[in-house]
This record gives C-alpha cells, structure tokens and sequence, in this order.
C-alpha cells in the first residue's frame, strides 16, 4: 500500500501547470499553453495522506491509469509529456 500526503500531491503537480482553485474545496485544475483545461482533481481538506483508494480515484479524474499517476507525481513525467498522453487519448486538444 503506498500513502503520499496532499502536501506533496499538491507541490508536485503544480510544477506540472496545475493551479489551485479553493472555494468550499481544493481543486487542481490543469492548464494548457496557458489556458485551462477540463482536467482537474479534488483534493480533500480533512485528509493529510492519500492511499491507494484516493490515489486510484485521482488517477482516474487526472485520465491516467495508476503507474502514470505515480511518474507524474515523481516528477519523471513532464507536463507536457502528460499534455500529449491527453492528446492522444482525445481528452485534449493540441
């Protein structure tokens, strides 16, 4: 079972072009060449770690299956490495 606190979620993918949007939650939304995208992920105020549940679930709302989930927030896969996997999955435009 690996855990990652939000804390780090947060830090990693907002050096990927993810911006946070607060208001009665913690959204990261995804931008693309400036502009934003419809992919974003909710991350919970109450919860300090994420585990495999939450994580998987994230995956699935960032359209990632869970191994990309992990490059990404590593910091193996770049932004726009992660922009093209979307693009060819058509979940965004180039």
């Amino acid at each position: 079972m690996s855990v990652r606190s939000c804390r780090e979620i947060e830090a990693a993918l907002t050096r990927k072009d993810f911006r946070v949007v607060t208001n009665d939650h913690r959204w990261l939304w995804f931008y693309y060449k400036g502009k934003k995208t419809t992919i974003r992920t909710l991350l919970s105020h109450g919860a300090p770690d994420y585990g495999d549940q939450l994580l998987g679930l994230m995956a699935r709302q960032l359209r990632l299956q869970r191994p990309q989930l992990n490059l990404l927030l590593d910091c193996p896969m770049s932004a726009e490495r992660y922009a093209g996997i979307l693009i060819a999955a058509h979940h965004l435009r180039p």
